[in-house]
Formats: C-alpha cells, structure tokens, sequence
C-alpha cells in the first residue's frame, strides 16, 4: 500500500499496513487500541520499544481517531503493525487486534500507559515455567504529571486464590497482565457489548477456568489525566453488576466455591453502589463519597495484608523508583 507521510486522511474500514512483514512469530504480541491520543500514544509505543526482551510484534489499532494517529505510528518506524476501524469501543478494538495479532503471548497497553522496561522478559518467562497459567499478573503504578504512587495488586502470597478476590473486590490493570492467548480464544475474547469494565470481566473468566502467576515486577505505569474514561461511576457500576451475574450464571462451581453468604454479600454491595452513584446524579453527592472512601479503604488494607513482610514492601518501593528513573523522559 502507498503511504504518504504528510496526509492525516483515515484509512478506510479495516485498511492494514506492517512495516513489520516477512518476520518469524514473535513471543509476545502487545496490542493497543487507541482513540484521539496522538499526545500520548508515542510515549506508550516506545515504552514497548525499550522492552529487554525484544521478541515481540507492536500492533496498534486506530479506533475512529480524527487526529494524526496515524502518521504518528508511521514516524516510529519499524515493527509496528496498524489498523483503522470506526469507533466501536476498547472491546472491539482490543478483539481486533487478537485477531491480527500471531503469538503465544498478549499484552494490552492502553495508549495513555506504559509498560516497565522487563515486563516481557519476566512474565514471559513465568508462563514459560507454568503451562497451567492463563495470565501472569504485576503489581502497577500509578502517575500523573505532578506525583506517582504504588499500587499493589491482589494475591500477592497466594495467587491461588486470585479468581474470589478478584470478584469480591477487583484489583489489577490490564497492562499488568500479560495472557496466554489460548485462554482468550476459550473465553471468546472481550465483550463487545461493555463499554466497562470489560477488562476484568475477561480477567475474572480466566481466573476461574485456569491458574494464574504473580510477577513481583511492577510492569503497568497507569497515567491519569483529565479525560480518563474510567470516571464515569454510574456506567462503571452497571458494568460491575451485568458482570458479576454473567459470571455467576456461566460458572456455576464458581458461585459454589464463593458461598453464599459471599455473592450475596458482593451482589448486595454493587446494587447499593448504583443506588448511591444514581443518589449522586441527584446531588446527595456526601452519602455517595462516604459510601465509596469505605470501599477504597476495605480494598486498600486487604492489599496491604496481601503484601506480606514489611521487607517485601521496601523492596517493592524501591523497584518502582528504579522504574521511575529508568523511564523519566516518558512521563511528559
């Protein structure tokens, strides 16, 4: 295809082009939908780029963008595949780009994040040595322009027990994960029809049908910023809740090991969540703010237990300054 470097036109529907052909499979395929984010889309592409292990394919797909999304990815050079699609949403996105995509291996990196340099050179050598693993999973970080803090992820001493924590109280990015495909092929990959949560909705699937592996590596850096997607509380609590029952009534053994007492609990949790985010569209916005700083706590004290030795958690801290000067110039 002819490409000329100084158009932003969009391609049409579905319209390919790889400045990656001819190569052998890759290990690892990272795959980033991306909508109006040529501001920061660079930064997470050479995020990849930096990666220790290089045994990967960069695959970016252009989910309706009006801006120079485009020309960006053409400009970074080799390696990466794109694709154009009209605007269907991240799950859309994310499932198009599987089905581009050709390794044993899955990331997903939003394209306002970045993911730390050994990402891919330790978890793939995690699943490598578990073959009963759907996912390898990290702790995060989380930034902004002014300050940056750690965010532990759940199950750190036992990874066993990720699929009842993950649904009681979810607690893991996305970019934190890196999937043995197989296991998304066996879920049927992301919902379309979520616009939230769809991503822990598909975590959730695999915890349940497959055991999983924790990498002590912090590997997602989350950036947060005005027009994160992830502050609409109302949409985001209907999401929790079409998830859940989905869940419950695909996997009914699932549901047995919850107990009762358990999913009654959880069910009970998220349908006073939606009343009280509806009560905060109707201004009593107090009740709302105290109902979710309970939740944030209870979520962030069961992390704390599940970091273990005060050892580990120095040790922790002191990785993710290492990561933050190692990455410094992309973190504009």
């Amino acid at each position: 295809m002819a490409k000329d470097r100084h158009t932003l036109k969009a391609p049409a529907c579905g319209e390919t082009f790889s400045l990656n052909r001819g190569q052998k499979v890759k290990k690892v395929s990272v795959i980033i939908p991306t909508f109006n984010r040529a501001d920061y889309l660079p930064y997470a592409i050479r995020s990849v780029m930096r990666q220790t292990m290089q045994d990967c394919e960069i695959i970016v797909v252009d989910d309706g963008s009006t801006d120079n999304t485009r020309q960006i990815v053409e400009d970074l050079g080799n390696g990466i595949s794109y694709v154009y699609q009209p605007n269907g949403g991240c799950s859309t996105a994310r499932n198009h780009g599987l089905r581009l995509a050709t390794s044993p291996y899955i990331v997903f990196l939003d394209s306002d994040d970045l993911i730390a340099p050994r990402k891919f050179e330790l978890e793939s050598a995690l699943l490598d040595g578990n073959l009963g693993a759907g996912f390898a999973y990290s702790d995060s970080i989380e930034f902004s322009a002014t300050d940056y803090y750690y965010q532990p992820a759940i199950c750190h001493a036992d990874p066993r027990r990720f699929a009842v924590e993950h649904f009681l109280h979810p607690g893991v990015r996305l970019g934190s994960l890196m999937f043995r495909r197989e296991m998304i092929e066996r879920c049927g990959a992301f919902d379309s029809s979520m616009r939230y949560n769809e991503d822990s909705d598909l975590v959730q699937q695999i915890a349940i049908l497959s055991d999983v592996v924790f990498s002590p590596y912090p590997s997602n850096l989350v950036r947060h910023h005005a027009s994160n997607k992830s502050s609409n509380r109302a949409e985001i609590t209907h999401a929790l809740i079409y998830s859940a029952e989905k869940v419950l009534a695909s996997y009914p053994e699932f549901a047995g090991r919850l107990g009762q007492k358990a999913v009654q609990g959880r069910m009970e949790e998220l349908r006073r969540m939606r009343t009280l985010t509806a009560d905060g569209a109707r201004g009593n916005i107090h009740k709302l703010a105290s109902f979710f700083l309970k939740i944030v706590t209870h979520v962030y004290v069961a992390k704390r237990r599940a970091l273990g030795n005060v050892a580990f958690r120095r040790s922790q801290l002191l990785t993710v300054k290492q990561i933050m000067r190692e990455m410094e110039d992309l973190l504009p």
